[in-house]
């Protein structure tokens, strides 16, 4: 028997996980960089009434948004393009795949290891890297 199961997950969840994945480290081994574009891009970043950076905004991840996460090194660099749709199938990865991980994120206890899985499954489908 299967059971299908589905979560709300608030965008401040999303922000954090993000926040945690860009910011611990962890993911530099293997990610060279992660970028906003939107729809109508013109350069400039959504930036927070504190100069909060755009992957810690809630509403970053609100509406149509593009975001390129960079694999790699300078020359060796691939680019990989996520949108909302690239966010909910990583999530469904780490649901079925990794759930020790995704209930560390459920129960608001994710880590620099957890962000890091999520955001390979943003990027890549699968944890490739450690």
């Amino acid at each position: 028997m299967n059971v299908t199961v589905i979560f709300d997950i608030p965008e401040q969840r999303i922000a954090d996980l993000m926040v945690t994945a860009i910011e611990t480290g962890i993911s530099r081994d293997w990610c060279g960089g992660v970028y906003w574009h939107s729809k109508d891009y013109d350069g400039d970043l959504p930036q927070g009434p504190d100069r909060e950076v755009w992957y810690s905004l809630p509403e970053t991840y609100q509406g149509v948004f593009t975001i390129e996460i960079l694999e790699g090194e300078d020359d060796d660099e691939q680019s990989h393009i996520v949108n909302r749709e690239g966010f909910e199938k990583a999530f469904r990865l780490m649901a079925e795949n990794h759930p020790s991980h995704f209930a560390d994120f459920l129960a608001d206890n994710e880590d620099a290891d957890t962000a890091d899985v999520f955001l390979q499954l943003l990027a890549l489908g699968e944890v490739v890297y450690g």
